[in-house]
């Protein structure tokens, strides 16, 4: 499995609807009902099928949910279009603001966050999540997409997006608390992109990046992402 321990729904083709539907679901534990909209779900998603294949599908839906009992009560928030993976590293990071949710199915608010794909029955739909947490709406939002974009023997590139920062912090530690005192490097930058320098050939990294909107308001950290620096070359 190159993809690890992650949260993963498959929908195979020319399954019995009739017996197992075309709608998938996988449920978050509750919330209180009245705090669903003060949040934002932010999570690492991608798909490992052939996205080539014409019946092949990559919609995962991201909504809430009323009543544990009646699906119909699934309210969709935010439909996500799922890269292609072939392992965890080609994960994208997605943020979904819970804010736009409405809440009016008979007058009451869902307490269940939920994804949830869907495919016709001679269709195939993967999800593959990990990384899910829980932002509050209103703070500082955490950078999306990071990845490794390029890695020498002491330096390593890295991209990511953001929806309204502009300025970052950028940790790159041998350890896994980018707050330590000790780590490899730190810098913060005002563009999307960075390389990392002055590190350790043929040495494993985790790199960590966050999002500055303000003094003292950052967003959380992102999960790290695992980069091995190049070997010296042989002269």
């Amino acid at each position: 499995n190159l993809f690890g321990n992650v949260l993963t729904m498959h929908k195979r083709k020319n399954v019995d609807a009739s017996v197992y539907g075309n709608k998938y679901y996988a449920i978050l534990p509750d919330l209180n009902k009245d705090t669903v909209t003060k949040y934002q779900l932010v999570f690492d998603a991608a798909t490992a099928l052939n996205l080539n294949d014409p019946n092949v599908d990559r919609v995962l839906n991201v909504g809430v949910l009323t009543d544990l009992q009646d699906f119909s009560t699934f309210e969709v928030v935010e439909t996500i279009l799922l890269p292609y993976a072939i392992d965890s590293t080609g994960l994208r990071t997605f943020a979904v603001g819970l804010d736009t949710y409405i809440g009016d199915y008979q007058g009451d608010y869902g307490e269940y966050i939920v994804f949830m794909i869907s495919a016709a029955v001679d269709h195939e739909v993967m999800a593959i999540i990990d990384n899910i947490r829980l932002e509050p709406v209103g703070s500082c939002h955490s950078i999306l997409d990071l990845e490794i974009t390029g890695k020498t023997e002491n330096s390593v590139q890295l991209q990511w997006s953001s929806k309204t920062a502009t300025s970052f912090e950028v940790v790159l530690t041998e350890g896994t608390d980018p707050q330590a005192a000790d780590v490899a490097y730190r810098q913060v930058v005002s563009t999307s992109t960075h390389t990392a320098t002055g590190l350790q050939p043929n040495t494993q990294y985790n790199a960590y990046v966050r999002a500055i909107c303000a003094q003292g308001d950052t967003s959380i950290w992102t999960a790290p992402i695992a980069v091995m620096t190049e070997c010296t070359p042989i002269v």
